[in-house]
This record gives C-alpha cells, structure tokens and sequence, in this order.
C-alpha cells in the first residue's frame, strides 16, 4: 500500500475528503483501521466540515462507524451547517447507524 512507501495519511482529495472519509464512505472497516493505526486523523473534516463519521452515517456504514466511535471519533461533530452525524443519518434513513449512534449519545 502506498502508506509503507510515505504516502500522506491525512492528504486531501476532492472537496477535501480524505482516505479515511473514503473507507468510511464505503464502509471499508479493515481499511478505516489500518489507516487509523498509521495515524489518519479520525476527525479530520472536509470542505463541508463533514468528518468520516458523518459519512459512515450517511451510506449506513454501521461497522466502520462503530469502529471510528471505539477509536474516539466526536460523536457530535458538527458540519458547517450544523449538522450531526446523528442528523444526517437520520436524514438518510440509516436506522442501524443511528441506533449506534443513539447508544454512543449522539444527539441532532
């Protein structure tokens, strides 16, 4: 993988998403880790102030997004509008998502 070869963890791609907001995107559990353990910032935001948790809400995206909050992700981060990831999993009914997220104290 292009991390051993001294890749950016943390390098922005379009509309600022990271590797990370792409694992959690896809949920890609396995991946979302081993960028973690190399050092990926779990709360990192995008041009939206959208962090990965706000993305694995959104595609329902419950391992990962289970993963990210046991690694210390904000529940509660908010977007530039204001939005939670609580918000917008429940936006884009991800029941599963939300429940976890209900249980980790998010709120909208």
């Amino acid at each position: 993988m292009l991390i051993t070869q001294g890749a950016e963890i943390n390098a922005k791609a379009d509309e600022g998403q990271t590797p990370l907001h792409h694992a959690a995107w896809q949920n890609a559990t396995e991946t979302a880790q081993l960028l973690l353990t190399q050092g990926a910032e779990i709360n990192a935001k995008n041009d939206k102030g959208l962090t990965p948790l706000h993305d694995a809400a959104r595609m329902d995206a419950t391992a990962t997004a289970e993963l990210l909050l046991k690694q210390g992700a904000e529940v509660n981060a908010e977007s530039d509008e204001g939005l939670t990831p609580l918000h917008i999993a429940t936006e884009h009914n991800a029941i599963e998502t939300a429940e976890l997220l209900n249980r980790y104290g998010g709120r909208e």
